[in-house]
């Protein structure tokens, strides 16, 4: 009564082997009574190869192994397929591929995984180490993420540490290059995180290290000035830094411009006289006559001589003697007291009707100051407040008009080139990064196989 039931259970073990696919299933499949590839001859039979080993051609006696960084899953493999990146197998004859741990990944096909280096981070939904982005690092291996590189400092694509900015250049945090000291302004060491503004009497280029004292001859009124202004006819400065130029005094005149000293100064003649800062004379006037302006050299409203009494007058700041009147500087230009005629403002500044000096423009951000108006920055530009250009947008990112600064393209979508509007949707298989400038494929594992054979179930048919 005993052996009845230890029968049973063998004869259920043998029918469970023989109707599953184990090593010792049986193969059907044949050409020509010859065991097909996937199958290894034993006997009279046929068999199917078990999991993690192939046989690729027509009567096999034997399986082989799948080599180390291949893997095949089923019973009657014909061929092995290559562990997929961020995978691994190692030895020979695997069933499967081992998922590589955090912060490691491999090749395609690999036995073994490798630490992610420096300047790279582990993404954990792909399993693949991607360079850091720029204006980002990552120090030392097996990294999950990657560091903004703090102000003053950049990096470029795959870094492992950051590079202080050099002298006449800034940068804000996470920057990928150093942006250039605006001229007007200027920075001095490594690692700047602005620029400083050039005081008054000075002047600067992009990328300055120091501010230029203005020559003689020259001036600036204001900070932050990129070039000196030559002194006006009637004006003079003497050695350098000069904030304003010396106006020739009264009963002179003074046909040069940029001049560097009160030689420069020349007396009007008997019975003629000037105003401080006067390019010409005019005839010194009897109350019963006009002013008229010296014209060649000769005064025709009146007759002069040396021992006239004259009444003298000048055009208040702001105003400019019109043949004989006084008259408002129109917008955009000015006057100093005494003057023959209206200075147009420099660039980047601007004046009301009938002004003494001209007002710097200060525009706010996503916008630029284009001489003397606020003008809004376009789309795939942006810019900071007070600046007299917009920036153009770089790769993998892009803006809308009047922005104050780019925006990062989410990941699935990329901007090739600089100044984008938009970013591109990756096209079906391809996927991205945040801020990518393009696309990659998607892993996938490969299945295909033998020349000259074609899937048919279990197996590659020839």
């Amino acid at each position: 009564m005993k052996i009845f039931p230890i029968l049973f259970f063998v004869f259920m073990a043998v029918l469970f082997c023989t109707n599953t696919a184990f090593a010792t299933d049986e193969c059907t499949q044949r050409q020509n009574g010859t065991c097909l590839p996937g199958c290894y001859v034993s006997g009279s039979k046929c068999y199917y190869c078990p999991k993690g080993t192939y046989s690729s051609k027509l009567g096999s006696a034997s399986c082989t192994p799948c080599p180390a960084g291949t893997y095949y899953h089923g019973n009657g493999g014909v061929g092995c397929y290559k562990c997929a990146r961020g995978f691994y197998a190692a030895g020979t004859g695997n069933a499967s591929c081992t998922k590589c741990p955090a912060g490691e990944t491999s090749p395609e096909g690999s036995s073994s995984c490798a630490p992610c280096p420096e300047g790279t981070y582990f993404n954990t939904s792909t399993n693949i180490c991607f360079d850091c982005k720029a204006g980002t690092y990552a120090a030392g291996t097996r990294n999950m993420s990657c560091t903004k590189c703090p102000a003053g400092t950049f990096s470029p694509e795959g870094s492992s540490s950051c590079t202080p900015c050099p002298a006449g250049t800034f940068s804000p945090e996470g920057s990928s290059s150093c942006q250039e000291c605006v001229s007007g302004t200027y920075s001095v060491g490594t690692g700047n995180t602005s620029c400083k503004t050039c005081p008054a009497g000075t002047h600067s280029a992009f990328g300055a290290t120091s501010c230029t004292p203005c020559e003689a001859g020259t001036f600036s009124y204001r900070e932050g000035t990129f070039s000196c202004t030559r002194c006006y006819q009637g004006y003079y400065s003497s050695g350098t830094g000069n904030t304003s130029c010396t106006p020739c005094p009264a009963g002179t005149y003074s046909y040069e411009t940029a001049a560097t000293s009160s030689a420069s100064c020349k007396a009007c003649p008997d019975g003629y006289t000037s105003a401080a800062g006067s390019s010409e004379c005019y005839c010194a006037i009897d109350v019963d006559c006009s002013r008229i302006p010296v014209a060649n050299g000769i005064c025709t409203a009146c007759t002069c001589s040396s021992n006239t009494t004259c009444t003298d007058y000048s055009c208040s700041a702001g105003y400019y003697d019109n043949n004989g009147t006084c008259a408002k500087c129109p917008a955009g230009t000015y006057s100093s007291e005494g003057a023959w005629s209206c200075t147009k403002c420099p660039a980047g500044t601007y004046s009301a009707e009938g002004a003494s000096s001209c007002t710097t423009v200060s525009c706010s951000a996503g916008y630029y100051n284009n001489n003397g108006t606020c003008t809004k920055c376009g789309a795939g530009t942006y810019s900071a407040a007070g600046a007299s250009a917009c920036t153009t947008c770089p790769a993998g990112t892009y803006s809308a008009e009047g922005a104050s600064a780019y925006t990062r393209c989410p990941a699935g979508t990329y901007a090739a080139g600089t100044g984008n509007t938009s970013c591109t949707t990756c096209p079906d298989g391809y996927i991205s990064e945040e801020g990518a400038a393009s696309c990659y494929p998607r892993p996938t594992e490969p299945v295909s196989c033998p020349n000259g054979s074609t899937k048919s179930g279990c197996c590659c048919v020839y």
